[in-house]
């Protein structure tokens, strides 16, 4: 399995697990074979997780589909690092793996930029250690959001271009208080990523 796209660090650290309302983000991009290109994360009142990981290349890459071709929307994920916080109390999440699910499609033969609406479901499990009991706990992780993916469509090379995509159930809702712990969040960092990824992407097409 290649390393992936780009490194995707879940910042979760420091906000209150009571801040938000209940809510599951996934993000995912389109890797070139180096650093990390999944992330997740699922907020409840007394209870934050997040964690950066990735998928195989050959599930979600930047060597473009063909149009009329099926995206198969189903894939592992192997965890890179994490944390899961309980009330004030917050672990680093260790191991672990899950599987992703995506609605699968068919690319049109239009040659236009696509969208299309998709539903994606994440299942897994990792490890934290836990001092009073002195051992490694187990915790399931998962949760299901909808999202739009689109391609950008290449006639130079008659193929579909993933962009990357966040998918995320209602938003968030922080207390006054806890606005500005939003910017360190994980959606901040996937548009920092977004931003390097089209000016890449622009270079790479150009040339």
């Amino acid at each position: 399995m290649k390393r992936l796209f780009w490194a995707l660090p879940i910042l979760l650290l420091g906000i209150s697990a009571s801040a938000f309302a209940d809510s599951i983000t996934i993000v995912l991009s389109p890797n070139n074979g180096g650093g990390d290109n999944f992330g997740f994360s699922s907020i409840q009142p007394g209870f934050v997780v997040g964690f950066g990981g990735g998928t195989p290349y050959d599930f979600f890459n930047d060597q473009g589909y063909a149009p009329g071709s099926i995206f198969n929307g189903a894939t592992g994920v192997f965890f890179s690092s994490g944390s899961v916080q309980f009330g004030d109390n917050t672990y680093d999440l260790s191991g672990g793996d899950g599987s992703l699910f995506l609605d699968s499609f068919t690319f049109p033969t239009n040659g236009q930029n696509f969208s299309i609406l998709v539903q994606a479901g994440f299942s897994g499990s990792a490890y934290y250690w836990d001092d009073n009991a002195g051992q490694y706990q187990t915790i399931n992780i998962g949760g299901s959001a909808p999202g739009t993916m689109t391609f950008t469509w290449y006639p130079s090379a008659g193929l579909y271009f993933a962009n990357p995509a966040v998918f995320r159930t209602a938003a968030v809702t922080p207390e006054p208080g806890t606005l500005g712990l939003m910017g360190t969040g994980l959606i901040s960092l996937f548009v920092l990523a977004r931003k390097r990824f089209w000016a890449n992407n622009q270079r790479t097409r150009a040339s």
